[in-house]
């Protein structure tokens, strides 16, 4: 059973040495491949089947005045790098940003997702 301790609550993110605040979602996955369970006609479970899928990063920040969002259009060869909250250090490089950027003006929030081909997970 792991100690109880800090899992959750802080995280800050950097992109390409960029310090962006969290403003209260972070989200990751180093999952590489996604496994589907394949059904026969005489039995539940005949296999599976494997389909490659891309790591990914996705956060909402704040829309900080040091940032022009149009920078952000385009995005590819990142290094994101995350320190979180349960002492995680999230690492992916390589990572291509895949959706527009919104800013919310009432909240100040934008919404980054990138994607890659792998994250590396540094345990403390």
């Amino acid at each position: 059973m792991a100690t109880p301790g800090k899992i959750a609550g802080t995280a800050t993110v950097a992109i390409n040495g960029q310090t962006f605040e969290v403003g209260g979602a972070f989200s990751w996955s180093s999952f590489t491949a996604k496994f589907e369970a394949i059904s026969g006609m005489s039995t539940n479970f005949a296999g599976y089947k494997e389909t490659p899928i891309p790591a990914q990063i996705e956060f909402q920040g704040f829309d900080y005045n040091n940032f022009p969002l149009s920078n952000s259009q385009g995005m590819n060869d990142v290094t994101i790098v995350a320190n979180l909250a349960n002492g995680k250090v999230i690492t992916g490089q390589d990572m291509t940003i895949t959706d527009a950027v919104v800013a919310d003006v009432a909240t100040g929030e934008i919404k980054m997702r990138f994607v890659g081909p792998s994250i590396v997970e540094t345990l403390k």
